[in-house]
């Protein structure tokens, strides 16, 4: 949000020279360096701590996230879940091939790496880089017109993101958020393709028309379903499906696909704009509408579920073998004290136990 308007100020004060570029990048350093010290505070992740067996970390760490005493009974219940899915995890080898074709994890993956090549040509980041040439193309002429429309969107796909991803998203849910966020995307797009062929703008124009006027509130209208949906969603729906061990992974793909189709689509916009005219509007309302709602319309609802559920809802592991495998746990685990045994053993497992966890779970193969 606030890059549109440093962008917006620069311009006006300065017409050329390397301030224009300098400026910018400069103030980019304030909330990465802000972030680089708040990481330093941040709590270890409670499944990372119980992976590498410190068990009474991850329980006090785990109390600490939910605001639950540490003998709580929903705590107990939630690390072993969390043990449970440890135990089955160490029976496999992870690698790239375990990772593409092992059932209930390859799933995942294609997931991953097709939300984010439709969250990227789904038209919003063509008009968030080139929001100046958008306007301009609707009928704002002028430099500082331009940039100071794309300055009012950034504020409202601001507001609109905080605010949903706050108060209503744990109410809808993530499925049907990305469903509604793509789906009117795409008719909004169609709205203002059709607008643009029907008014075109005039190029003598000193003030924009009604038809432009109108246009520009659709856009502003798109950042505000982008944000309820397709925006933070995808990063949140990705994060939250893949098994400890695999995660790292999964991400590492989710975060390369966005950024490869994030410069594919980059590259290409301004040649899109330019040759495709009113025809950019509908092409992007045709993969929100026929790709990415309907895409998503299929996957299946992770609100509310734990991510060690993940590995029953895609079909790695049932339910009945879950939920054996945390009963296992539980007896490992006191209620008032919370913690393994201190002998080694009995919490990591020796090398024949994990081969026969493997064997018992069914999650490893002959």
């Amino acid at each position: 949000m606030v890059s549109y308007f440093v962008n917006y100020g620069v311009a006006q004060r300065y017409k050329s020279g390397a301030q224009i570029w300098r400026i910018p990048f400069g103030l980019q350093l304030v909330p990465s360096g802000l972030m680089g010290v708040g990481l330093l505070f941040a709590t270890e992740s409670p499944r990372w701590l119980a992976k590498v067996g410190r068990t009474e970390d991850a329980l006090r760490n785990l109390a600490f996230l939910r605001r639950r005493s540490i003998d709580d009974d929903m705590i107990i219940l939630e690390m072993a879940e969390i043990n449970a899915a440890i135990r089955e995890e160490s029976a496999e080898t992870v690698s790239l091939r375990y990772c593409l074709f092992t059932k209930g994890i390859n799933i995942r993956f294609f997931i991953a790496f097709s939300l984010f090549v439709l969250q990227q040509w789904s038209g919003q980041n063509t008009v968030g880089y080139y929001g100046p040439q958008i306007f301009k193309s609707i009928g704002y002429n002028g430099t500082s017109a331009a940039l100071l429309a794309s300055g009012i969107y950034g504020v409202v796909k601001f507001a609109a993101t905080f605010i949903w991803v706050m108060f209503g998203v744990e109410t809808v849910g993530r499925r049907w958020s990305l469903f509604a966020s793509a789906l009117g995307m795409g008719i909004l797009f169609f709205i203002i393709g059709a607008l643009l062929k029907t008014y075109p703008p005039s190029a003598s124009s000193s003030s924009p028309q009604p038809a432009s006027r109108a246009m520009a509130g659709l856009v502003y209208l798109i950042a505000v379903v982008y944000s309820l949906g397709v925006g933070p969603l995808c990063w949140v729906y990705v994060s939250e499906i893949f098994t400890n061990s695999t995660r790292h992974w999964g991400l590492a793909l989710a975060s390369a696909t966005q950024w490869l189709f994030n410069f594919a689509q980059a590259q290409a916009s301004p040649y899109m704009i330019d040759s495709l005219d009113y025809k950019v509007f509908f092409l992007f309302g045709a993969i929100n509408v026929l790709g990415f709602s309907t895409f998503v319309f299929f996957l299946p609802e992770t609100k509310g579920r734990s991510l060690e559920e993940m590995d029953v809802i895609f079909g790695s592991v049932s339910k009945g073998e879950r939920e054996a495998h945390m009963r296992d746990q539980q007896d490992g685990l006191e209620p008032g004290v919370a913690r393994y045994e201190s002998d080694e053993e009995k919490r990591t497992g020796s090398v024949d136990e994990k081969k026969d966890l493997g064997v018992r779970y069914g999650t490893s193969t002959p």
